[in-house]
């Protein structure tokens, strides 16, 4: 019985020390959908907290989408986004460009050793750009960039996540021959960037030992 008790106490304080190793802190986000008509703003909408955020928005006359959805969790920053562009109305033969955009830029503190692992998917037809990266902040020493699947150990500090998608499309008119030409664009990710408590392996091994111990102690 004493053994047992001084076991549990040992495992007990093991699961307390895990827990309370710190998760993320973030420390400030930019999260938005953003259509740009040549130089002006067209539409813009921005998450206002920390909170999950959600917006899809199509144009008038569908001449662009913006979609995006994220959440920043203890852990995890998720991250999908769509956008088109198909260009915009066009007047008196002039061309018309519209760019589509949707964007995570995020700032986050780790107090302790940190493994990650990051999923970064994208794709898209004609004229469209990915910007993705991981870096210390404000320094902007790169952990890692563009597409692709990545793992590593983060050492305590702050650390800057950005990933920027956006897509363009074309629209002109010639009044004189009638000429009319249209590049639409899309592009579409998929993203997910997740910072385990290094904590957490402790409380399975402990659980796993836990319960191993439990079914090798004989009937009363």
């Amino acid at each position: 019985m004493r053994r047992f008790l001084c076991r549990a106490g040992v495992i007990g304080s093991l699961l307390l020390q895990a827990s309370s190793q710190a998760a993320v802190t973030y420390v400030s986000q930019y999260r938005a959908v953003e259509a740009h008509e040549r130089l002006a703003t067209y539409d813009w909408v921005w998450a206002p907290d920390f909170d999950p955020f959600s917006a899809h928005i199509t144009g008038i006359a569908a001449d662009f989408f913006l979609g995006h959805d994220s959440r920043l969790d203890p852990t995890e920053v998720r991250f999908t986004g769509e956008v088109r562009g198909v260009g915009g109305s066009h007047t008196g033969g002039t061309w018309n460009m519209i760019t589509s955009q949707t964007v995570v830029d995020v700032e986050f503190d780790l107090d302790v050793a940190t493994p990650f692992d990051a999923a970064i998917s994208a794709t898209g037809t004609n004229l469209w750009n990915l910007e993705s990266r991981l870096e210390t902040s404000p320094a902007g020493v790169p952990i890692f960039s563009g597409q692709g699947v990545f793992t590593g150990m983060l050492d305590p500090g702050r650390y800057r996540f950005l990933a920027v998608l956006d897509a363009t499309g074309l629209h002109g008119f010639d009044p004189d021959s009638g000429a009319e030409f249209a590049l639409p664009s899309t592009a579409q990710i998929d993203a997910t960037l997740r910072l385990p408590s290094p904590g957490g392996a402790v409380v399975s091994t402990l659980v796993l030992l836990g319960m191993s111990r439990r079914r090798r102690a004989p009937l009363a």
